[in-house]
């Protein structure tokens, strides 16, 4: 028959208790990657779901019903561009956050300003300007002289409480021509094309 140590109960006990403690919080841990997981899963899927379940709806219509379903499918259609706009709308934001961070990196922005400047001015008419103005935001004022001195033509440069990234507006006052080379104004365009290619369109058919 086995013997105790009664001396060496609370030993294990307290290694019980740790081991289970460990396993709980590991579980925890899994459980909440298992959320996180699923909640991403479900937020990328909520528009084609949204989309497929219209379909199936429009494909069960039959004469009698199309009046109710065309009113039901105008209901879903209205809800999948809230969705659609939600989902963009957080995807942006965090594109955003990211800009506000690069604008503030240092010399790693330094070296994007410079270099996308440059490569501008040298660009159709702008090398043969007799003057350009260039608008930074406030922020990057500290840019001016690197900003004339990587200029094809002169230029005098002036701040622009408009510009809230980061980025450069180039004008050519004489000509009335501008250019417009802000973050804010590539991220609109990256807007443009996320909706032309990235499948986030709403045509529902009645």
């Amino acid at each position: 028959m086995p013997v105790f140590n009664k001396e060496k109960l609370p030993i294990l006990r307290e290694r019980m208790l740790a081991k289970a403690e460990a396993e709980s919080r590991a579980m925890k841990m899994q459980t909440e990657r298992l959320r996180a997981q699923r909640l991403e899963k479900a937020k990328s899927q909520a528009l084609q779901d949204a989309y497929q379940f219209i379909q199936v709806q429009q494909g069960d219509m039959n004469l009698q019903a199309t009046a109710a379903m065309s009113q039901r499918g105008i209901e879903l259609r209205k809800k999948l561009i809230s969705q659609r706009d939600g989902c963009s709308e957080e995807i942006f934001q965090a594109v955003r956050r990211r800009l506000e961070e690069f604008a503030l990196s240092g010399e790693a922005y330094e070296t994007y300003l410079k270099d996308s400047f440059s490569k501008a001015t040298l660009q159709g008419d702008w090398p043969t300007v007799k003057e350009a103005v260039v608008y930074l935001s406030p922020r990057d004022m500290k840019y001016k002289e690197l900003i004339q001195t990587a200029a094809a033509m002169p230029c005098r440069v002036e701040p622009d409480e408009r510009i809230r990234l980061g980025g450069f507006i180039l004008e050519d006052p004489v000509r009335g021509q501008l250019l417009v080379e802000t973050l804010e104004e590539r991220l609109n365009r990256q807007k443009e094309w996320f909706y032309r290619n990235s499948g986030f369109t709403v045509e529902v058919q009645f």
